[in-house]
């Protein structure tokens, strides 16, 4: 049971699970998020899928662009797949509506 991040980063896919199931709903979400040393302390990496090349880097996003879950980022979430109650953070709403069709993790 958990909540988990999903972060597209210039290297890579970082799955981040969060240390209080309840982060979303803090109401010093953006006070508490405003330094990487105060964010950092709210997360854990769980994992992390690197691009293996400037040019996958952009197919990559091209894909997330498209609304399209590409496989590199479906092995990623497979990772969180059989988690209990797991809930997943996106931020782009076109991947949240693909990713609930293929997977049981509740979206965010």
């Amino acid at each position: 049971m958990g909540l988990f991040i999903l972060a597209e980063t210039s290297a890579g896919y970082a799955l981040l699970k969060a240390t209080d199931k309840k982060l979303l709903k803090r109401d010093d979400l953006s006070e508490v998020t405003q330094t990487a040393e105060r964010t950092l302390g709210l997360m854990q990496l769980k994992k992390f899928e690197k691009f293996e090349s400037a040019a996958s880097a952009l197919e990559e996003v091209a894909g997330l662009v498209d609304g399209k879950v590409t496989p590199m980022l479906s092995r990623l979430l497979d990772s969180i797949k059989d988690e209990k109650k797991a809930s997943l953070a996106v931020a782009d709403p076109k991947l949240g509506a693909l990713y609930e069709v293929g997977w049981r993790t509740s979206l965010v």
